[in-house]
């Protein structure tokens, strides 16, 4: 299978031993989900679903057991789901994709702390230190930008990001990222 991304490509037929290779609207690649128009709705939806299915699988073996336990069982088995690969699909830019994201985590916190149906997930979340997956997911994009200034990963920043200082702010000088086209 293959995939055209960009509606401005024209239709190639490719060919391996002279045999067509179909070509696809979608298809799954390291565990991405990507669409011929690079958005990340349906990788979002199948990963939404993949960790409730976790979680119900952990809600069902763990019924009994300590709040520890069963967020343990949460950050190891149902959290790596949500976070994989944040760095190509993150952040998705449809707010109901970043709450179907964020429920399966507060459904598994309501579940674990025993939480009634009018008690607070988000203060329950804020009394016990649990980070929302929103501000995990920006953790691990400065923790990948890190890497990459470090020299972990060869890649040029220069070609994908240009920061632009201002010199009008009195406070001394502004930066500001932005990204580049590749030409």
């Amino acid at each position: 299978m293959h995939i055209k991304i960009g509606a401005a490509l024209p239709d190639l037929e490719l060919k391996l031993e002279n045999e067509a290779i179909p070509q696809a609207d979608a298809l799954k690649y390291l565990g991405i989900q990507i669409d011929s128009s690079l958005k990340w709705n349906n990788h979002i939806t199948l990963t939404v679903s993949k960790a409730n299915r976790t979680l119900g699988m952990v809600k069902r073996g763990l019924k009994e057991a300590p709040i520890k336990t069963k967020l343990l069982a949460i950050k190891s088995l149902v959290i790596p789901i949500l976070e994989y690969a944040t760095q190509v699909w993150s952040p998705p830019h449809n707010k109901n994709l970043i709450k179907n994201i964020e429920k399966v985590q507060r459904d598994g916190v309501k579940w674990a702390y025993r939480l009634k149906q009018r008690e607070s997930v988000s203060n329950c979340m804020i009394d016990n230190g649990i980070i929302c997956l929103s501000d995990r997911r920006d953790n691990i994009d400065i923790q990948f930008l890190r890497k990459i200034e470090a020299g972990d990963y060869k890649v040029r920043l220069k070609d994908y990001i240009q920061i632009e200082t201002h010199d009008h702010n009195t406070r001394g000088k502004i930066g500001r990222a932005s990204c580049r086209e590749r030409v």
